[in-house]
């Protein structure tokens, strides 16, 4: 018995060491980036985009776990603008816009930590005329802690949040060119 404890302890130190080590030399910060053009105006494009109560039919979290709770609080199109969710698939979480310039820009600030200060932020870039938009969506991580380091580089998180941007976006055209 006391064997199989001192192997499993040391398997677990070794693998403990390895991924303190795999969290040294992973960045530090990613940022993920993804565009789609879309047959409509900046303005349509931006106001859907600038209020919360519009994501559940594009969003691709939302649209993963239909039994998610979302609350909205403010005037959408400004900042201060924020929605609250619970879900216990996609987990709990908070957005507000932060900053913006109206039909061309927007930055909202995103939290999906117990932690109220570990935000990271998205924004979002409209550039076209009456017929066409380019729609670019972006995310910075921000300084990551040190222990997640490691998670964000094994789970391949840059890669992964651009799957779910470019079927946000695609969904978003969807939405949008309907109108």
């Amino acid at each position: 018995m006391k064997k199989y404890f001192k192997i499993a302890g040391l398997t677990f130190t070794t693998f403990a060491i390895i991924y303190l080590v795999v969290c040294f030399f992973a960045p530090h910060s990613f940022k993920a980036e993804k565009s789609i053009t879309i047959n409509k105006s900046p303005d349509l494009i931006y106001s859907t985009v600038s209020d919360f109560s519009t994501w559940p039919s594009w969003s691709p979290w939302q649209k993963s776990d239909t039994m998610i709770v979302s609350e909205y609080v403010g005037t959408p199109g400004t900042i201060g603008h924020k929605t609250s969710w619970k879900s216990k698939k996609e987990g709990d979480g908070t957005q507000e816009i932060i900053a913006l310039a109206p039909n061309e820009y927007i930055k909202t600030g995103i939290n999906v930590s117990p932690d109220p200060s570990s935000m990271f932020f998205s924004e979002w870039y409209f550039t076209g005329d009456s017929l066409q938009t380019t729609v670019t969506w972006t995310m910075d991580s921000g300084t990551m802690p040190f222990l997640l380091r490691g998670a964000a580089l094994l789970f391949d998180m840059k890669s992964t949040m651009e799957t779910y941007y470019d079927r946000g976006l695609n969904d978003l055209k969807k939405v949008v060119e309907e109108k």
